[in-house]
């Protein structure tokens, strides 16, 4: 199978157990950020955390203060959570999580992007507008993440080692608080 087909395999198999919650359970925050980043439409700010020693998994709340532009703008509000893996900034291959938000009703459509030029697919979770969304990240079996939106989980491919991490923000206001970078045992 593709990589393509084995993405959207991966996302249409949600699961309401929340498997990414159970072994970020069994994990605690290592490290505790809070950021606040966003801007107008068309440009974005960033954070981004270099050279983990190992990567056990993170977990966030995102909140949106306001979103900026106009409906019809070029560029999207939005949020993301950047894997990268070993590499320079241009080779390292990388798996970004979206939130995308509709800046009419403020409704929030989850995203993944295996790669830089990669096309993006749709989550298959229902959010709900104007309220925090928790993104939790941790790894599964060989080759995989748990990847979670609230309560909904899903597996995700992940065909490298996370070696780092990063947040960004555009054409909105967004709070990642907390932003926990986990630790098992």
């Amino acid at each position: 199978m593709t990589p393509a087909v084995l993405l959207a395999l991966a996302i249409l198999s949600a699961s309401e157990t929340p498997v990414g919650s159970a072994a970020a359970a069994g994990a605690a925050p290592a490290e505790r950020y809070r950021f606040n980043l966003g801007g107008p439409s068309g440009e974005f700010t960033n954070w981004e955390r270099q050279d983990l020693a190992r990567f056990d998994g993170l977990r966030t709340t995102i909140r949106i203060d306001q979103l900026r532009g106009k409906p019809s703008d070029k560029w999207a509000a939005l949020t993301r959570v950047n894997l990268f893996g070993a590499g320079d900034d241009k080779e390292r291959p990388m798996l970004s999580l979206l939130l995308h938000y509709d800046r009419k009703t403020h409704r929030p459509l989850a995203l993944i992007q295996q790669g830089r030029n990669a096309e993006q697919a749709r989550f298959d979770v229902d959010l709900p507008p104007d309220q925090p969304v928790t993104i939790t990240i941790v790894p599964g079996a060989s080759g995989e993440l748990a990847v979670s939106f609230n309560a909904n989980t899903f597996k995700v491919p992940c065909d490298f080692e996370v070696k780092s991490i990063s947040v960004v923000a555009s054409g909105a206001d967004a709070h990642f608080e907390p932003f926990e970078l986990l630790r098992t045992k």
